[in-house]
């Protein structure tokens, strides 16, 4: 239920937003693959299409728990 209901308000906003941290795994991503210049290059074609959302200490520290697991 909680699912449809995000994908909902998804679908009802034009605007996309990406953490920065989400970005920077991405290029991560890009950087560590076969075709680095293509997925990075990708990676700037998004960014011109989405909002970037700056991230604080408070966000880092979430993520932080995030990645331990």
């Amino acid at each position: 239920m909680t699912i449809n209901l995000s994908l909902t308000k998804v679908n009802q906003d034009p605007e996309i937003y990406v953490p920065s941290i989400g970005v920077g795994e991405l290029y991560y991503g890009a950087f560590n693959s076969s075709k680095k210049q293509t997925n990075i290059d990708r990676i700037d074609q998004l960014r011109t299409e989405v909002t970037v959302l700056a991230c604080d200490i408070y966000t880092a520290k979430f993520y932080g728990q995030i990645k331990e697991g």
